[in-house]
């Protein structure tokens, strides 16, 4: 089962896929509330079970979710500085730098070289990078729902 919670309007889902089918639960103060609606072709991400409003939506690049990387990084904890002689993005979190460059499918999680599928790329003012990646790197797990299109990035450790 999974909950979201959206506090700040008064919001719960709930979801089980126990037994044959799939059941969903909502509480809302308002009587004509529904069920987060699932837009086709659209993608939606939760960071520790809380839905993430976007202003630039993700998108599916070689079967990659790339996603704006400020958001997903600030929303874990970490702090993000770009460096534009470099055209260089750093990420720190708890004493730890990844360091990525645009076009570059190289980049650095303190001294160690990692390697992404597809390097980040700067769209409409935003640096957009690989989901799985930068979860990853922050110490996070990642779960596709398909039926919901819903990316679930849950923090474990760093």
């Amino acid at each position: 089962s999974t909950v979201f919670w959206n506090g700040s309007q008064g919001v719960v889902e709930c979801e089980t896929t126990l037994g044959a089918g799939r059941y969903a639960l909502l509480w809302n103060t308002d009587p004509h509330a529904q069920l987060s609606s699932i837009a086709e072709n659209q993608i939606r991400l939760m960071i520790n079970y809380n839905t993430i409003q976007l202003l630039t939506p993700p998108y599916v690049k070689s079967d990659r979710v790339l996603v704006p990387l400020r958001v997903i990084a600030e929303n874990m904890g970490a702090k993000v500085s770009w460096d534009p002689g470099e055209q260089r993005v750093d990420i720190v979190r708890d004493n730890h730098v990844i360091k990525l460059w645009l076009g570059s499918t190289e980049a650095k999680k303190d001294q160690q070289t990692l390697t992404i599928d597809i390097s980040p790329e700067a769209v409409n003012g935003s640096t957009y990078v690989p989901l799985r990646f930068i979860s990853e790197a922050l110490g996070a797990k990642i779960e596709w729902d398909e039926v919901t299109q819903t990316a679930k990035v849950v923090q474990t450790s760093l």
